[in-house]
């Protein structure tokens, strides 16, 4: 099978979609409708040259094979804001320049809502991904996932982003132990910087508010992505 093509969404094909969306929750279902027919109907008032309007904020496409839709993404354009607030929670400048993508056009950042591609076509996720960032024009593909949902197959195409953390400083120096030997040192009481610690790592944990990102670029997008397994032990 060759890889299926992407291409903006249309009318005819709604009557596609529900049956790739079946396993979706019903609540999510009945939003991603009607964001797709919000979609349809907008492009048409304010069209351009190529049929949709420029400053869209919502990008709805399907993958085609063989006149047969087999799979649905949709892109919207984060606000100028949102970048910025990612920077601030996670350690995006670890993993691109985020100045390069947004100094010239046709560049910039994109969120992945939604994504469900037929599993006969699962292996060409990342053209697909690399083929709706090129028609969008657009270089870099954030998503953001609960803790708590399970992962999508295409989680694994991703990067993930390792969150930030508040610097911690302690303002009493720890005392030195009593008792000489380490076999026998007691357990020093939990401190307030502990217990602020213990409390976040259990919010990490049992919050329904955190969530992962997980971003990847459309050079990246080009490669083949090869899992190292190389660990480094320091003892």
């Amino acid at each position: 099978l060759g890889p299926p093509k992407i291409r903006y969404i249309t009318s005819a094909d709604l009557e596609f979609i529900p049956p790739l969306i079946e396993n979706f929750q019903q609540n999510t279902q009945n939003e991603v409708m009607e964001q797709l027919e919000k979609f349809i109907v907008e492009p048409e008032a304010s069209a351009t040259s190529n049929g949709f309007a420029e400053n869209t904020e919502l990008h709805s496409f399907v993958a085609e094979f063989d006149e047969q839709v087999v799979g649905l993404l949709m892109l919207q354009i984060p606000p100028a804001h949102e970048v910025d607030m990612l920077r601030c929670c996670y350690h995006l400048d670890d993993y691109l320049l985020v100045e390069h993508h947004e100094s010239c056009e046709n560049k910039g950042h994109t969120r992945l809502l939604h994504c469900v591609i037929n599993p006969l076509f699962q292996k060409f996720a990342r053209r697909l991904q690399q083929a709706a960032l090129r028609v969008m024009g657009r270089t870099v593909l954030f998503t953001e996932m609960d803790l708590q949902t399970s992962a999508s197959p295409i989680f694994k195409e991703l990067l993930q982003v390792a969150p930030r953390r508040p610097a911690q400083l302690k303002k009493i120096l720890r005392q030195p132990p009593k008792v000489a030997c380490f076999a026998n040192i007691e357990k020093e009481p939990p401190t307030e910087e502990d217990l602020r610690e213990e409390e976040r790592q259990k919010l990490l944990r049992d919050g329904s508010r955190t969530k992962a990102l997980s971003i990847v670029t459309k050079k990246l997008l080009s490669e083949t992505k090869i899992p190292v397994n190389a660990r480094i032990v320091v003892v």
